[in-house]
């Protein structure tokens, strides 16, 4: 009996641990977007990491945004206070550009917008490697979205 009694008992503890382990959350897989944003110093992406992201519908009608060569060393941080800064590097698109920008952003995850200096943008992805947002443009370019990356 007593045999019986402590494999009911280890059982029930095994059980117990099971299910503490399961319901622990990964930091890692459960970061919320605005963690992810401010995590690291953003750059420009060129090769979109994840075109699964892409709705069906924005298929035929997304351009990615070209990403000049003087625009490739910038980066972009975001800070948990709203603030965001946009380093230019050494390479600047204008001789007279200040090297550091100053902005705001704002993340709304129930409509998925990103707003950045007060333009609206439709959030694709916030991952750990790529940060994709769209933005509607006239459809007369022959195109219905910009799609911008960060990465």
């Amino acid at each position: 009996m007593a045999m019986k009694y402590s494999s009911v008992v280890f059982c029930l503890i095994l059980s117990m641990f099971s299910l503490v382990f399961l319901s622990c959350d990964n930091d890692n897989e459960k970061k919320d977007e605005i963690g992810i944003l401010t995590s690291k110093a953003w750059k420009r992406g060129m090769i979109d990491k994840n075109p699964s992201t892409n709705p069906s519908y924005m298929e035929s009608k997304t351009i990615y945004y070209a990403v000049l060569n003087c625009e490739q060393d910038d980066s972009f941080i975001f800070s948990s206070d709203g603030s965001l800064v946009i380093n230019h590097g050494s390479f600047l698109c204008e001789e007279d550009k200040n090297t550091e920008e100053k902005g705001t952003f704002s993340y709304d995850k129930t409509s998925n917008k990103l707003t950045i200096n007060g333009l609206e943008y439709n959030v694709l992805e916030i991952t750990d490697v790529q940060v994709k947002y769209s933005l509607n443009i006239p459809s007369a370019t022959g195109y219905s979205y910009l799609t911008y990356m960060l990465q």
